[in-house]
């Protein structure tokens, strides 16, 4: 399967700023992009399912 990695311009003004104090980055960055092609599913979702209206009530 194909993946598409695609970075954001506000990303890549972060990564530069941080590659100054942070030379190791680059080659994270490379790790990260390369164990994405070959298993995109890696990694964990950021959002958290929507509880039913009302759970946060019991506390």
């Amino acid at each position: 399967m194909k993946v598409e990695i695609r970075v954001s311009e506000n990303f890549k003004r972060e990564a530069r700023r941080l590659l100054k104090k942070f030379p190791s980055l680059q080659a994270e960055l490379m790790d990260l992009q390369r164990k994405l092609a070959e298993n995109p599913n890696i990694g964990f979702s950021l959002f958290a399912p929507k509880s039913p209206k009302g759970d946060l009530d019991a506390a």
